[in-house]
């Protein structure tokens, strides 16, 4: 008769552990699903979003803010430059 509860014991054991790794697996699936709906979410109003300058600017024809000058950087490509100097960036793209 023992022998059989200790049967019984282990087959419940193990269901437990089954129902706990699929309780993860599901939470961690869950995340991730999440977060590639917010991420793309996130990236479409980005995209959609206007790109300003500073103070709300519109940035100039060659989409440079006021204040930066278009420049030619060579092998890289034209850039918008500050002025009074410092990182030069990519011009803003209008949509």
């Amino acid at each position: 008769m023992k022998q059989k509860t200790k049967t019984a014991q282990k087959a419940t054991g193990c269901k437990k552990y089954k129902i706990v790794i699929i309780c993860v697996i599901t939470a961690i699936l869950s995340a991730c699903a999440t977060l590639l709906v917010a991420n793309y979410f996130c990236s479409k109003i980005a995209d959609s979003a206007e790109m300003l300058c500073k103070d709300n600017a519109a940035p100039n024809e060659q989409g440079c803010c006021p204040g930066e000058t278009y420049t030619d950087m060579g092998e890289t490509g034209f850039k918008c430059c500050p002025d009074a100097g410092g990182d030069c960036f990519p011009p803003i793209e209008k949509k």
